[in-house]
């Protein structure tokens, strides 16, 4: 039985003491409490269980144990008058904290408090999809094995001593046009309202570049299409980098100019870019042109980026939850 389902047999259980205590002729109605007591007790179990899947995990937890622990209050509730009639100070005492009980257990259930710890069944989560290939790829041996591999390029490089030569790379698409609905004001009775806006959203890759102190490299940006307009490097950060692709998403040219990019910001002496592992990314030029500008190429292990790329996790997530706010 878990700890609401105790909860719950005990508040009901101490309800009902109270009304044999307060009630006349106590022989005459107790066996009516034990039978409604019996009744009443398994209805959390049934409860559980009934929204119980295959795997064991439940769900709407929170909503049946605040059912079933408002019956407790209902109960008390009951009792309260009758207490209040028939019974002295004591026993009135007796049933407000009975009903005092009942209703911080149900707020408990709620959220409002935490004066126990509740069971882990009791909690939920909303769980994040991931495909086949990230989660065969995200292992134990995959992730210390890039985490050791690192370590030596850091005692290789002396990245601890100066963190100002560690940088990360990443790439992201946003859409320009409207991506969610916005409320308009409308004629009372309007069923339908329509917004002007292409159905397929036009995309823009956004390459930003960080190292380890926060300095930030001026970002690359990659329109879709051939001719680049000069009203596309209007209101760019100092610095920018604006460039034109078919597709409107990074290529190993575009990534080349990148480096070359890099190479006229970063900090001097040896520097390590961390980036992902995209096909495009593997290149001979690449290579090249890094070793040009004294730059270490490190690429993180592929389908493994959700949860190892530095700006994916921190800058690039709140950054996309925010645009899409907007």
């Amino acid at each position: 039985m878990s700890l609401v389902s105790l909860a719950f047999a005990g508040s009901v259980g101490m309800t009902f003491v109270i009304l044999a205590c307060a009630l006349p002729q106590f022989k005459v109605w107790w066996p009516f409490f034990v039978v409604l007591f019996y009744i009443l007790c398994p209805i959390p179990t049934m409860i559980a269980r009934r929204h119980t899947d295959s795997t064991g995990g439940t769900n709407s937890t929170g909503m049946e144990t605040a059912i079933f622990i408002t019956m407790g209050i209902l109960v008390s509730s009951f009792a309260l008058p009758i207490v209040l009639a028939r019974a002295g100070g004591i026993m009135w005492g007796a049933c407000y904290l009975t009903l005092a009980g009942n209703v911080i257990v149900y707020l408990t259930i709620l959220g409002f408090f935490t004066i126990f710890d509740m069971d882990d069944s009791d909690y939920a989560m909303w769980a994040q999809l991931i495909n086949p290939a990230r989660a065969q790829k995200l292992n134990k041996y995959i992730v210390q094995q890039h985490f050791n591999a690192i370590k030596a390029i850091y005692e290789d490089l002396n990245i601890c001593s100066h963190p100002e030569r560690l940088y990360n790379m990443d790439e992201k698409g946003y859409r320009l046009t409207i991506h969610h609905q916005h409320k308009v004001f409308a004629a009372e009775g309007t069923k339908w309202v329509h917004v002007v806006a292409q159905e397929h959203a036009e995309n823009i890759t956004i390459a930003m570049c960080v190292n380890a102190t926060g300095n930030t490299v001026p970002p690359m940006v990659i329109f879709k299409g051939k001719i680049l307009r000069p009203e596309f490097c209007d209101y760019m950060p100092p610095g920018t980098l604006v460039k034109m692709a078919t597709k409107g998403s990074m290529t190993t040219e575009l990534f080349v100019q990148f480096i070359n990019h890099l190479g006229q910001f970063k900090s001097q002496g040896k520097c390590l870019l961390i980036f992902d592992g995209a096909s495009l990314h593997l290149d001979a030029r690449i290579v090249d042109t890094a070793d040009a500008h004294d730059i270490v190429l490190y690429c993180l292990p592929s389908n493994t980026t959700h949860e190892l790329q530095p700006l994916d996790k921190s800058v690039n997530k709140s950054y996309e939850h925010f645009w899409d706010e907007n």
